[in-house]
Parts: C-alpha cells; sequence; structure tokens
C-alpha cells in the first residue's frame, strides 16, 4: 500500500474519531525493507464518545504474501502494549472488532490487562451498501475490572440474581449472557446502575452492540 492511500486512509478514519496509524515493516535477508502490514488504535468508539480510557484496536491489514504466518496476535499484542503503555492507571477497556468471534481464544491473557478478550456480541455494518455483522470483544484493564466488581458487592445482597448475571457477562461475554439479557436485567431490576456499569452500557451502546 502506498504512503498516499495510507494518508488517505488514516483521514479517513480520523474524520471519524482520533486515530493513530502504525506500520509494520520487514528487514530482508537480502538487504532493505519492505511493508508488511498496518494497523491503527482510535482513542475511542467515536468522536462523541464522552468517557475516556476506552481506546478501539482499529483497522488491521496484513499484507497478502505474508498472511498465514501468526502475524495478526502479534499486531493486536503490539497495540494492547501500546495502550497500556498510553493511557496507564486511565485505561478502562479496549474495544476490537473481529471477523470471529473467537479470535479473543487464540491471544489468550495478557499481561497488565483484568483477563483475556471476550465476545460481548455483534454490531451491524454496512459496507458498500451491503450490511454484514462483526463481532465486538472487550479488554478489561485491571483497575477497571476491579472497579465492576466492587460495585457489584453490595448488589450482591439485594439481588444476587442481577450480580450473577452482571458477573458472568465480565467474566465471559456472549457465551454467558448476552447482552440483551444483561441489559433487560438491570432495566428489570430497579437497581440503580453503578457508574462503573453504566459506563460500560455507554461504551457497549456506542459501540453499537445488537440488544
Amino acid at each position: 500500500m502506498s504512503s498516499d492511500r495510507l494518508e488517505m486512509l488514516l483521514q479517513r478514519t480520523q474524520a471519524h474519531r482520533p486515530t493513530a496509524l502504525f506500520v509494520y515493516v520487514a528487514v530482508l535477508d537480502e538487504g532493505g525493507h519492505e511493508p508488511v502490514a498496518m494497523a491503527a488504535i482510535s482513542d475511542r468508539v467515536s468522536r462523541d464518545f464522552p468517557h475516556s480510557g476506552f481506546p478501539v484496536l482499529a483497522r488491521c491489514f496484513i499484507r497478502a504474501r505474508f498472511r498465514g504466518q501468526g502475524l495478526y496476535p502479534f499486531l493486536v499484542r503490539h497495540r494492547v502494549a501500546l495502550c497500556l503503555s498510553h493511557w496507564a492507571e486511565d485505561l478502562r477497556a479496549i474495544h476490537m472488532g473481529s471477523a470471529s468471534p473467537t479470535i479473543g481464544d487464540s491471544l489468550g491473557t495478557l499481561p497488565g490487562v483484568g483477563g483475556p478478550f471476550i465476545h460481548v456480541g455483534q454490531e451491524l455494518l454496512t459496507v458498500a451498501g451491503q450490511p454484514f455483522q462483526v463481532s465486538d470483544l472487550l479488554l478489561f484493564s485491571s483497575p477497571f475490572r476491579e472497579e465492576l466488581d466492587r460495585s457489584l458487592e453490595p448488589i450482591v445482597e439485594h439481588d444476587p440474581a442481577l450480580a450473577q448475571v452482571t458477573a458472568s457477562f465480565l467474566d465471559r461475554g456472549a457465551k454467558e449472557a448476552s447482552y440483551a439479557q444483561l441489559w433487560r436485567a438491570w432495566q428489570e431490576s430497579g437497581q440503580e446502575v453503578p457508574r462503573p456499569v453504566a459506563q460500560l452500557f455507554e461504551l457497549l451502546e456506542g459501540i453499537g452492540l445488537i440488544r
């Protein structure tokens, strides 16, 4: 991909939300360098999302001749490390869209975060006039996951079922409880939504998760 096309893609992405673009280059045995892949980090799910510390592992492209060599997990781990370094204690959660809901399983538990990527549901995107679904994954930072867990402690006494469905969603996402079930449980409970849980809901709505 030419530098002009990379610049055009970055400008289009930044029009939607502030984004940093990274180009990965191979050092060739015969000398010289060759672009291998590009990937991006956006600082939030949309320009008007009100909370900081919720970056997005955005676009990722690997050139055809370099595919099938295990580069994608490396690109994800590298950007997670960058998010941890940049946001530090202010990091809340990292969002990533993927064609496969199981891609998070292949990444395992990453250092410095509060668990593995979890599949939280699907969003509907329209590209070239055609709708298709994308799997959404979240990776909680350790501080944010601890805040979420603490916020559920008072709920356990008053509504243990609500606390359980929320904890299940935080642990294993849509494998245990769908976003629709979680949202409905809180709506029907009459409980005041704690601030960390409210931020999570705002994030999932900002992503456009189907419920």
